[in-house]
C-alpha cells in the first residue's frame, strides 16, 4: 500500500535504526547487585541476594528477554514507543500491527472507492460522484476545495467516473456519492 502526505506526495517508509537503542539489562544476573542467578525469573520477582524487584523486559536493541530496574523498565519502555512506528506513515502504532489504525483506514477507504466506481460505471444509471465533506473531525482546505470544485460543469463537488480524486490525504474522512444522469446540474 502506498501512503501520500497533504501535498499528494508518495511517504517514504522509515528506516529503523537500532544502533539508537542501548543496551539495556542482563540475561542472567541481578540488575541491582550483579550477582549471577541459579533460576532465571520469567515476570517481575525479588532477587535472592539482595531482595530488590527484577522486572523482565524484552529490548527493542535485539528483542531479547532481559532483566532490569524499575528505571530500566521505564526506559526500555520509552524504546519500545520509539521503535513502533508505522512503516508507511511515520506515526506511533500498538504492537504487533504491520501499519497503524489511520494508514489501514487510507487502505480501506480507497479499497472500498475503487470497488464502489466500478459497480458505478457497470451500472449504467450512475453518472458522477459527489464529493462530500467529512460531518466530523477537522476539515481541511484540500477537501473544502474538492467539495466545492465545478472543472465539469456537472454542479459543486461532482466528477466525473473517469476523473475523480484519490485520497487527498492520510486519514481523510470525506466519502463519495453516486450522482444519476438525471441530477446533474448543468
Amino acid at each position: 500500500m502506498t501512503a501520500f502526505n497533504n501535498e499528494g506526495n508518495k511517504l517514504k517508509k522509515p528506516v529503523i535504526n537500532r544502533k539508537a537503542f542501548t543496551d539495556i539489562g542482563y540475561l542472567d544476573k541481578c540488575p541491582h547487585c550483579l550477582k549471577k542467578l541459579n533460576t532465571i525469573p520469567v515476570r517481575k520477582k525479588k532477587c535472592p541476594f539482595c531482595g530488590e524487584y527484577i522486572f523482565v523486559k524484552t529490548r527493542p536493541l535485539d528483542e531479547k528477554k532481559v532483566l532490569v530496574t524499575e528505571e530500566q523498565k521505564k526506559e526500555i519502555d520509552k524504546q519500545w514507543r520509539v521503535y513502533h512506528i508505522c512503516p508507511v506513515c511515520g506515526s506511533g502504532m500498538p504492537q504487533q500491527q504491520s501499519e497503524c489504525y489511520i494508514c489501514q483506514k487510507d487502505k480501506v477507504w480507497r479499497d472500498d472507492r475503487n470497488a464502489k466506481l466500478e459497480y458505478y460505471k457497470n451500472s449504467g444509471v450512475v453518472k458522477a460522484v459527489k464529493w462530500n465533506l467529512s460531518s466530523w473531525g477537522k476539515l481541511c482546505d484540500i477537501c473544502k476545495a474538492l467539495a466545492n470544485e465545478d472543472s465539469y460543469g456537472l454542479g459543486p463537488g461532482v466528477f466525473p467516473l473517469d476523473k475523480v480524486p484519490d485520497l487527498p490525504h492520510h486519514g481523510c474522512d470525506c466519502y463519495l456519492t453516486p450522482v444519476l444522469e438525471d441530477e446533474i446540474i448543468i
